[in-house]
């Protein structure tokens, strides 16, 4: 630590550092800040960049962002995922709940996940789909206003010694 304090890029610089190939990238924190006017253009730029420029991704950490993980097409070497938004972030659990579980299969990986505001709603449909194996998880977080919280974690099979923290926050089923 030099004691210097780190510059924020501006949304054009990050846009410019996301068009590029970035195959040596292992880890990437985007930290919340005061986000601009181009947010959803920023979003669609990470999209674009952790889907085709970043395939040894192993972390990434992602706050106050509009959905913008490739849940499609997610690194399958990715040990750790964070991605957490609140309120004011808008669309921020569009994706089906479907999507989602078939993105957690695809990362077999996985080491610790921390889902915050950003799992989609449980709809009756996803009653039918099958549990996700992680079973190299060791760290579980899952924050957010509704069942859909608690729902995924029933869908997952991880570690038995896996470390789980499911916060329900202002759900009127479980007042």
């Amino acid at each position: 630590d030099t004691g210097t304090p780190l510059l924020t890029p501006s949304p054009d610089e990050i846009a410019m550092l996301f068009n590029q190939p970035a195959s040596r990238l292992h880890a990437l924190r985007l930290p919340a800040q005061r986000r601009s006017k181009l947010l959803f253009r920023e979003a669609r730029v990470l999209l674009n960049f952790l889907t085709n420029c970043a395939p040894n991704l192993q972390e990434l950490d992602l706050e106050q962002f509009p959905p913008c993980f490739p849940w499609r097409s997610p690194p399958g070497s990715m040990r750790t995922l964070v991605l957490s938004a609140d309120n004011s972030v808008e669309g921020a659990a569009t994706l089906p709940f479907s999507q989602l579980l078939e993105g957690l299969r695809a990362m077999p990986a996985l080491e610790s996940l921390s889902l915050s505001g950003v799992v989609p709603k449980y709809t009756s449909e996803a009653s039918q789909l099958e549990i996700v194996d992680l079973p190299r998880l060791q760290k579980l977080r899952l924050t957010g206003p509704g069942e859909q919280y608690a729902q995924l974690w029933r869908y997952m099979r991880t570690h038995t010694e896996c470390a789980v923290q499911v916060e329900i926050m202002r759900s009127p089923i479980f007042a």
